[in-house]
């Protein structure tokens, strides 16, 4: 998931840059993380949308098998783990994120 971004350790957790630390501190001293607590709340409330419009036009999922050149492996996919796979790292940030908090 290194696509120069978003970084993850050996647990797969993500890894949040420092420029960004930095800030998240000074939110933390000095406005008690109110600033990062509304945008988690920003971030949840788009990935629903995200997730919303994803189920209802999956137009790069076309179900049943599914070639993974990564894997080198056909698998049964379901629209439920191509939704997963599409907002993962959105959902790792915001894991990240909130174990700063």
């Amino acid at each position: 998931m290194e696509n120069g971004n978003l970084k993850v350790d050996e647990k797969y957790k993500a890894i949040l840059p420092p420029n960004l630390i930095a800030i998240l501190e000074y939110d933390k001293r000095t406005f008690n993380s109110t600033n990062l607590s509304n945008f988690i709340n920003d971030l949840e409330f788009e990935l629903e949308h995200i997730e919303m419009e994803l189920y209802d036009d999956p137009a790069d999922f076309e179900g049943g098998d599914y070639y993974n050149e990564d894997s080198e492996c056909d698998e049964d996919y379901s629209i439920e783990d191509w939704v997963e796979d599409q907002v993962s790292n959105i959902k790792d940030f915001i894991d990240a994120l909130k174990d700063f908090k």
